[in-house]
């Protein structure tokens, strides 16, 4: 999405001139962080698609005199945007079903279920870390 596809979620002139500077400071930014967490520059760039949604509710609460705190604030909702979208799809890849123990015929089959499941407990410890 370029600025001005965001800019008609925004009521009013001024909240959309802010949003203009916020996206040309941060975009780059913004998808840095999160290709940091996803290691994929498209799906970050999806990401903080989606963080740039999460900014326009808090567009009054953003001040640009303030750049450190603007920073921040972006870093931070960048970064859990791509934690939860990293949770999302680790939690897809490791969900079994009936279908999937049905289909389990072999010990090595087993195996491979049990390194799929410490790939997602290693993961769960990856995000405590970025959290804490």
């Amino acid at each position: 999405m370029t600025c001005g596809d965001y800019i008609i979620h925004i009521d009013n002139a001024e909240d959309g001139d802010k949003f203009r500077i916020i996206y040309q400071r941060y975009s780059r930014l913004m998808i840095y962080c999160a290709k940091k967490i996803v290691n994929d520059h498209h799906i970050a760039e999806d990401i903080t698609q989606q963080a740039f949604m999460k900014v326009i509710p808090r567009l009054k609460t953003i001040s640009l005199e303030e750049p450190e705190k603007t920073k921040n604030l972006l870093i931070t909702i960048t970064e859990r945007t791509a934690i939860d979208y990293y949770r999302k799809e680790m939690r897809k890849a490791n969900s079994i079903s009936l279908k999937d123990i049905d289909s389990l015929k072999t010990d090595s089959d087993m195996l491979v279920l049990l390194q799929s499941k410490k790939q997602f407990i290693n993961c769960r410890i990856f995000i405590r870390k970025c959290l804490s």
